[in-house]
């Protein structure tokens, strides 16, 4: 098999998976009938992922490696306000869409019965929505355009601005998803009151 063929599959089996996950949950999502849907055996499956485990971990990873992508290569010499939109928007999108706010649930619903899935969505979010965010607002503090105590609380800082009380309120339906419009000022504002309180001080 080609590479390019490989990556193919490999894409086929991340979406069927993914639906199969939302759809199912963790506990009754079926590698037989994911494999199926994907049109390849289980046996090829497990040339991709070596678990179940490790097949949601992929389908978390696939998912959250899209905002990252605004953050490739840090240049202190470009505006950080525009691209810290550019990124908690393209973040904000993902978790606040039905599949976004559908995953988080499945975390909520399944997580302490099964603590790994758990631990596997917290270290997903870590690796491709923190620290991205985290190298991102280090390199500007080494080029003395920000000062922080702590990149890391930083950037969870900043996300939580951004989609903590949508997301806790899409899953409890007490509210509907922000429209297009809210949520750009919401990122907006919550990108223009961390650089108000993280430029260093004169």
């Amino acid at each position: 098999m080609s590479r390019e063929s490989e990556e193919v599959v490999r894409e086929r089996l991340l979406q069927c998976a993914r639906r199969a996950f939302l759809e199912h949950g963790f506990a009754d999502a079926n590698v037989s009938r994911i494999a199926e849907s994907a049109g390849i055996s289980k046996k090829t499956i497990y040339k991709h992922v070596e678990s179940k485990e490790a097949l949601l971990q992929a389908v978390m990873a696939d998912a959250l490696s899209g905002p990252a992508q605004r953050l490739q290569a840090p240049d202190p010499g470009h505006d950080l306000q525009t691209r810290l939109e550019s990124y908690l928007l393209a973040f904000a999108e993902l978790a606040l869409s039905p599949d976004g706010v559908a995953s988080y649930g499945l975390i909520l619903r399944e997580g302490t019965r099964f603590p790994d899935i758990a631990s596997t969505y917290v270290q997903s979010v870590h690796d491709f929505a923190i620290l991205p965010l985290m190298v991102e607002l280090e390199a500007y503090q080494a080029a003395g355009q920000l000062q922080l105590v702590d990149s890391e609380f930083s950037a969870c800082a900043l996300l939580g601005m951004v989609v903590d009380d949508p997301l806790r309120d899409a899953i409890l339906g007490l509210t509907p998803t922000l429209s297009d419009e809210r949520l750009l000022l919401r990122v907006r504002e919550s990108v223009r009151m961390f650089l108000h309180g993280c430029r260093p001080q004169a």
